[in-house]
């Protein structure tokens, strides 16, 4: 498994994220998911398009330093 940190962007909000990268098999394409922090109440669960690709944030929490959230990948992710 593969890591990437960096900045994510929506329309809603931006945030620091850490893109976790599956290898891919013959049978299935590579699977992407991660978690991340952001200071805007914004990002509730649901589907969001994204600078690195398509996302669904299944959950998030309000913690000290802001919410938390955690998403799965859909398509290709575009990391740079």
């Amino acid at each position: 498994m593969k890591e990437w940190k960096g900045t994510m962007q929506t329309d809603n909000f931006i945030a620091k994220v850490i893109v976790y990268l599956e290898e891919a098999l013959d049978s299935s394409p590579g699977d992407w998911h991660g978690h991340g922090i952001t200071l805007s109440p914004l990002c509730e669960p649901g589907e969001y398009k994204t600078n690195i690709g398509n996302i669904v944030i299944d959950r998030n929490d309000l913690i000290t330093t802001g919410y938390m959230f955690y998403f799965v990948g859909q398509g290709k992710p575009k990391l740079t």
